[in-house]
């Protein structure tokens, strides 16, 4: 009997070990199945700020609800996928500019970032840019598109194809296709200014 009770137990074991090698899968075998080729990313972090200094004074602030961290890969890039919301300083510290944009993707390497979906950017003198992709080219300091732009200022509304900008848009220009209005001030006698 007891032979027996050993002679069952080594045939459970060579079976289960045969269903547990036949339940596996290579990378390449499950790729097939799948059709992706996903790559995750190495962490996910939420709700964070990032502050960049130079010469102890604060430049730039980044706040997130969510930033996914691809850096591992031959091209690596952080994702924002719930928005991004950036506020420039001055030289001294002030806040300059606001940027605030649906989805934003920083590509490391580069040093460029992107922007997309309803994206805002406002100046100190509440001049304010509307445009659906921005990029943010951080080693030259400057802001650019090449898609519908739309600038608000105290008294005109200017839309053209693309735009240039200093990172904090206090300087801009329009790329092609210009458009604008301009509103002129009614004076209490009748008379336009």
């Amino acid at each position: 009997m007891n032979y027996h009770k050993k002679l069952v137990a080594v045939t459970v074991m060579v079976a289960a070990t045969f269903l547990f090698l036949a339940c596996t899968n290579s990378p390449e075998a499950i790729l097939e199945v799948t059709g992706k080729d996903e790559i995750l990313p190495l962490n996910v972090q939420k709700n964070i700020v990032y502050e960049f200094s130079d010469s102890s004074f604060k430049r730039l602030e980044v706040r997130a609800p969510e930033v996914q961290d691809y850096s591992q890969i031959e091209e690596p890039y952080r994702e924002f996928p719930l928005g991004i919301d950036v506020t420039f300083f001055d030289k001294l510290g002030n806040p300059e500019s606001h940027l605030k944009a649906n989805y934003a993707k920083e590509m490391i390497n580069e040093q460029l970032w992107e922007a997309r979906g309803d994206v805002v950017v406002l100046n100190e003198k509440d001049e304010q840019i509307n445009t659906e992709q921005l990029y943010w080219d951080v080693k030259k300091e400057m802001i650019y598109s090449n898609v519908f732009v739309k600038i608000a200022t105290g008294d005109e509304v200017i839309m053209g194809d693309g735009f240039e900008a200093d990172q904090n848009f206090t300087s801009y220009k329009i790329k092609g296709n210009v458009k604008g209005e301009i509103q002129i001030e009614e004076k209490e006698d009748g008379k336009n200014d």
